[in-house]
């Protein structure tokens, strides 16, 4: 891999990364405020709490992560683009498929890592948070 794809890519992953966690932290603190009810009216602790709202992370990371990537790809073009450094690679020879290869190899993370989540985090997931507000249930009846 070349030093411009290794720039691009870089640059791409850690805009998509940060815009992954910022989503994913709005979407679970909306989804938070649901299951506020669970420590306040069963009487559980905060650890049962984050326990139950954790584990829908990997569902919001699946939902927003198509998102973020479509938000890092733009970011990253627009600030090649303020910095005029689209301009540099145009005049030295840099063809549009070889600027968009880092772009490319991103995205085909992103999908192996969404299908991997789909297929397998995402139902352990959901039968974890199953099995403790089961778990919670039967302790307040008990």
């Amino acid at each position: 891999m070349k030093e411009l794809d290794r720039y691009l890519l870089f640059n791409a992953t850690a805009a998509f990364l940060a815009a992954l966690v910022v989503l994913a932290g709005v979407d679970w603190a909306t989804q938070a405020l649901q299951q506020f009810d669970l420590v306040t009216a069963q009487g559980q602790t905060l650890w049962t709490f984050l326990a139950v709202t954790g584990l829908a992370v990997p569902s919001f990371a699946l939902i927003v992560a198509p998102i973020a990537l479509f938000g890092a790809v733009m970011f990253v073009l627009n600030r090649l683009n303020a910095d005029s450094e689209m301009a540099a690679l145009a005049a030295a020879g840099t063809s549009p498929w070889r600027l968009m290869r880092p772009f490319i190899l991103l995205t085909i993370m992103v999908s192996v890592l969404t299908g991997v989540l789909s297929i397998s985090a995402i139902p352990a997931s959901l039968r974890e948070v199953r099995d403790l507000v089961t778990a919670v249930r039967a302790d307040v009846l008990v």
